[in-house]
């Protein structure tokens, strides 16, 4: 997508902590949404990557990369209720911040 494309927000998103995601260290799945109603014409866009890894807790403090299990390595890491929550969260962020 184009950066300077304001119609659209891009959401990225790992299992796990976002440690994984804000390092680059993992891979993440990217959501393309709309900023206004998602429609078959304004659809949401979704980039789902393999995702063999995820850092979490340790139960002592700290945190460790552990592997995802394979049945969820190839599943969206955000369900479509929680990315529109998310967008929601975005909106209403931007909108206080102006």
């Amino acid at each position: 997508i184009d950066v300077s494309d304001r119609e659209h927000m891009v959401i990225s998103s790992v299992f796990g902590l976002g440690e994984g995601l804000v390092s680059g260290e993992l891979d993440a799945d990217n959501y393309t949404v709309p900023r206004g109603a998602i429609t078959t014409e304004a659809p949401v866009r979704k980039q789902i990557v393999p995702k063999t890894h995820q850092i979490v807790p340790k139960k002592n403090g700290g945190i460790e990369k552990i592997e995802v299990p394979q049945n969820l390595q190839e599943q969206s890491s955000l369900s479509d209720d929680l990315l529109l929550k998310l967008k929601d969260l975005c909106l209403r962020t931007e909108a206080f911040y102006k």
